[in-house]
């Protein structure tokens, strides 16, 4: 078998919005919550193509649950693994089985949580404590949503029902929010002066709960699970029981995933505060959301750390800058990519001999300095021990003429 990696340059691309989050707005489950860019549903599928129904797949970075519901949807076990307890969650709820009874339960309690909303009967639980949070909601629309809280919670349903009721006040939660729709991470928006105050919709709860039931009447064709997992210690799984990787990690471009969480995770009560927000992100890979990015201030790479040598190069680059965050931003190259290298290490001893990986990765740019993540990744997957390793150009992300997406992939031999 060979061992050589190769890289493929990137073509005219174009940025094939049809792998992006984008498409899976209308595809069932895959649709249910708005959240960070992530890869969508026919990308999976694709990549599924030439799969055995023996087979087990693995996402150690799983998000929202994308390749574990896609896999189960066509009769492979899968195991989804996250490091933030809200997307473990999700993804446990998108990949739950459903059955005529759970939504008979989320009917009846829907109507009876609008019947109370329209009468203001349901009882105002407390505002998250989000630190202007007056920015994202008015105050009308903050109103709706601590009675619409109160009322999920004291609804007497299974816990099948109560997720879905969960999910659909999500969908409340971001969708009278004051954000734009137009752009692919989280921002604000200004009202403009004919939108200022415009009644609530009658039904804002009945029409997330529309969304939500057709896809969970929809059920997998098999179980799989979703674990809290740290990608760098792997320990929740069994040695070489793996036998397709299909994931997406974070991009070494400074977008948290927790920035776009907050809404959903203050509001299930996931995060008290901002330092609990910045906790979290510090223990994820490429994490640096508040006191994440202080931490890297007096962070150093460990006299063990297997980091790429271009990876070094790039960072020493980045470091010279003159420039507020340039040390900062070099520590945070270099420690995304020291993180990397541990959860390439640990999984290859969970894979089985044979069995393959697909990476979706984006390279990035500090000052001007590109981040070749795909030669990185292709360069510590061989040094792991993989073989046949090459990087495929999938798509272009920006305006930005060097910003591409990527398709990482091999084999364990």
């Amino acid at each position: 078998m060979r061992r050589e990696s190769r890289l493929a340059r990137p073509p005219a691309l174009t940025q094939r919005l049809e792998y992006t989050s984008r498409h899976n707005v209308s595809v069932g489950r895959h649709g249910w919550l708005r959240l960070m860019p992530a890869y969508s549903a026919r990308l999976v599928d694709e990549l599924l193509a030439d799969s055995k129904v023996t087979d087990v797949i693995l996402d150690p970075f799983g998000g929202t649950g994308t390749t574990a519901l896609l896999a189960a949807s066509k009769g492979r076990y899968a195991v989804s693994l996250d490091i933030n307890p809200f997307l473990v969650w999700l993804a446990r709820a998108k990949l739950a089985t459903y059955s005529l009874d759970d939504l008979r339960q989320v009917r009846e309690a829907q109507r009876a949580i609008s019947m109370s909303l329209r009468g203001r009967a349901m009882s105002l639980e407390e505002s998250p404590p989000i630190h202007g949070i007056e920015r994202w909601w008015s105050p009308e629309d903050l109103e709706l949503l601590r009675r619409l809280k109160g009322g999920i919670q004291k609804a007497r349903v299974s816990t099948q029902a109560r997720d879905l009721l969960i999910v659909a006040f999500c969908r409340v939660v971001y969708d009278r929010a004051k954000l734009t729709r137009r752009h692919p991470s989280l921002s604000f928006r200004t009202p403009t002066p004919e939108q200022v105050g415009l009644p609530l919709p009658d039904e804002p709860f009945h029409d997330a709960i529309a969304a939500v039931l057709p896809g969970a009447a929809d059920n997998p064709q098999v179980a799989a699970i979703s674990e809290c997992c740290d990608a760098r210690d792997l320990k929740t799984l069994t040695r070489r029981s793996i036998d397709i990787v299909i994931t997406s990690p974070p991009y070494p471009n400074r977008v948290t995933v927790i920035r776009e969480l907050r809404p959903y995770m203050y509001w299930l009560d996931y995060l008290k505060n901002s330092s609990d927000s910045g906790a979290l992100d510090w223990r994820a890979i490429g994490g640096t959301w508040g006191a994440a990015t202080h931490r890297l201030k007096n962070w150093e790479l460990p006299p063990t750390a297997n980091v790429p040598s271009i990876i070094l190069a790039v960072a020493r680059k980045v470091a010279a800058k003159r420039k507020p965050a340039a040390k900062i931003m070099a520590n945070y190259i270099l420690r995304y990519f020291a993180d990397m290298t541990q959860h390439v290490e640990a999984l290859a001893s969970v894979m089985r001999h044979g069995g393959r990986f697909h990476y979706v990765i984006g390279n990035s740019s500090f000052y001007g300095n590109i981040v070749e993540t795909e030669k990185a990744l292709i360069h510590t997957f061989v040094r792991a021990g993989f073989v046949d390793v090459r990087a495929r150009a999938l798509r272009k992300r920006t305006s930005k003429t060097e910003l591409f997406e990527y398709v990482v992939e091999g084999t364990y031999p």
